[in-house]
């Protein structure tokens, strides 16, 4: 029994197992990397690039970008997204918020296929938490606002005015792709 507290590199040979299930031998597996550089020995249907994450306002204009960047893994159908957006301006903008050009439209099903939420962010106003829910058939994340006033919480869409005009946030989502 080993704690992974710390560890950048995980490098397995051998029977692995969780409490009294035996999780198989998986050869000599090197899959986690600090820095994602380390990745090797990936199963075949496996991949693992960057994409273009893009703030979009439902009521249209545009956003000045100082960060803007994805990564996402990729394994048969199920897509994890990371992504990195800090905004110096907008012009524009109104209406909800979501981030467009994910790497792969989403499976078509009755309700949502995927979510995750926000890690880490600073905007005009401070939230409890943002989510993302990631639609049936879309290639975009809708940012949902968590808060609190009193006694009374709140959930919606993610506004213009929640975001400000300068805003920095990194997240991360998982959904099922359409192919």
């Amino acid at each position: 029994t080993a704690s992974l507290a710390g560890i950048t590199t995980l490098d397995v040979t051998g029977n692995i197992s969780a409490g009294n299930a035996n999780l198989g031998n998986l050869a000599t597996a090197n899959y986690f990397s600090g820095d994602g550089s380390g990745l090797s020995n990936l199963p075949s249907n496996q991949v693992i690039s960057t994409w273009v994450p893009t703030l979009t306002a439902s009521g249209g204009g545009s956003f000045t970008y100082n960060v803007q960047f994805g990564q996402y893994i990729k394994s048969g159908r199920n897509i994890t997204v990371f992504f990195t957006l800090g905004i110096t301006n907008v012009t524009g903008v109104a209406g909800t918020i979501s981030i467009s050009g994910l790497p792969s439209v989403s499976m078509t099903a009755a309700g949502v296929v995927g979510g995750g939420g926000l890690d880490n962010y600073t905007f005009a106003l401070l939230p409890i938490h943002v989510t993302g829910v990631i639609p049936s058939a879309s290639s975009h994340i809708d940012l949902y606002w968590h808060d609190r006033t009193g006694s009374t919480n709140s959930m919606g869409l993610m506004t213009t005015g929640n975001l400000g005009t300068v805003a920095a946030f990194t997240g991360r989502c998982s959904y099922i792709s359409a192919a």
